[in-house]
């Protein structure tokens, strides 16, 4: 079921944005690489950016709030459960 939903989002996010897929990452890395490797203009590949950029901000975000969270953990503080 979440692969089909997720493929689902892709197709009308990669329709809707005009060849930019909105999940998979490796899809816009590989249509920029494609871009910048047949000599297209660079303009062509920036489209794909602020995808990109979006997804090293939350990678960011995301391990930054995982290392605070050990830090916490290991300094004796009390945190939530997961439950």
């Amino acid at each position: 079921m979440i692969t089909v939903i997720c493929g689902l989002v892709d197709a009308v996010c990669f329709i809707g944005l005009g060849g930019v897929f909105a999940e998979m990452m490796t899809g816009n890395l590989l249509l920029m690489a494609f871009l910048i490797g047949t000599g297209s203009v660079l303009g062509d590949a920036t489209r794909y950016a602020p995808a990109l950029v979006a997804f090293i901000d939350g990678a960011l975000l995301g391990g930054a709030c995982c290392a605070a969270r050990r830090s916490y953990a290991s300094a004796g503080w009390a945190l939530p459960s997961n439950g």
